[in-house]
């Protein structure tokens, strides 16, 4: 079984508990493990099957968009569908099956992935309950101060920075050993040397942040293009600790993204940040969401959908 799963921390969580769950069930069954996001060009979510898979093995898909090819399908986000035909077809053929060999579930109140596993496996899932837990707590960004985030004060955070910086290998072999063991210090112990490169490029990124950033009402806009440098996530609070939105852009190679996000230590009510990110072919959580922009214009494409969310959210 290949299992396809969104490229963060709850995306490799979620991974690593249907992984072992599947292996426990089936215990000759080979796994290989794929990272999929919202900026990969290689999605190809509106073919036949995924990525260019053929029909080989069957796919499982945690923590990302639901696709008609997925024997299995677990997630918890609002934007889980790409088209309405994906969403009508999901609830006349699954409307949630908890099949133990092959469950179909969604529920967008859930507040991780991993948390979604835990309500459709609750006999299997009890030895994952501290993976389960820091999965939660990231994806929904309950750190108690920015110095918390940024300094990487728990195993979990560590290996949540160093996760975008490890290679498809490197990855696949923190999700086996997280499905082994469930031990998030076994995890970060073999995510040091990328734990190590994000802290050098949290000092780089920080270093260059505040002459990167400008508030414009409610919202913290950080240009990394123009700068180069890497984009620190929550830093732009660090320099406007009361703006309620933090909008990020940011280069991988030929590609612009943004990064949209709420303050996590500010009561509000948010708009619903992942909505407007589907506008631009992406996705993500009414508090955290992102898009990319590709091509020679891709940087003012960038700058239009900055101006114009903005001009919606301060309004």
């Amino acid at each position: 079984m290949r299992i396809l799963y969104h490229d963060d921390f709850d995306g490799v969580a979620s991974a690593a508990i249907l992984g072992a769950w599947r292996k426990k069930r089936r215990p000759d069954e080979s796994l290989t493990f794929i990272s999929v996001d919202y900026g990969h060009t290689d999605l190809q979510w509106d073919q036949e099957r995924p990525k260019g898979l053929d029909d080989s093995e069957p796919i499982a898909i945690v923590d990302f968009m639901f696709h008609p090819a997925a024997a299995i399908y677990v997630d918890h986000h609002a934007t889980a569908f790409k088209t309405p035909e994906h969403e009508a077809l999901f609830r006349q053929r699954f409307r949630n099956t908890q099949s133990m060999d092959a469950p179909h579930y969604w529920n967008p109140t859930a507040p991780s992935c991993a948390a979604a596993l835990a309500e459709i496996l609750p006999h299997f899932t009890p030895q994952f309950e501290a993976l389960i837990h820091a999965a939660t707590r990231i994806d929904q960004a309950q750190y108690d101060s920015v110095a918390d985030y940024l300094e990487m004060r728990t195993p979990a955070i560590a290996i949540s920075h160093a996760i975008p910086l490890m290679s498809e290998g490197e990855k696949g072999e923190l999700i086996r050993r997280l499905m082994t063991t469930g031990d998030l210090e076994v995890g970060a112990a073999f995510a040091a040397p990328a734990i190590e490169l994000a802290k050098q490029r949290i000092r780089e990124g920080l270093s260059v942040t505040e002459a990167a950033t400008l508030c414009l009402g409610d919202v913290a806009i950080t240009d990394m293009v123009m700068m180069d440098a890497p984009w620190i996530r929550f830093a732009a609070y660090a320099v406007y600790p009361k703006a309620k939105y933090s909008f990020t852009i940011y280069r991988t190679g030929t590609t612009v993204r943004i990064a949209l996000g709420k303050n996590p230590w500010l009561e509000f009510d948010p708009q619903h940040l992942g909505n407007f990110a589907s506008q631009a072919g992406g996705g993500g959580h009414a508090y955290a969401a992102g898009c990319q922009f590709e091509g020679e214009d891709a940087y003012v494409q960038a700058w239009r959908f900055i101006r114009q969310t903005c001009t919606t959210v301060n309004a």
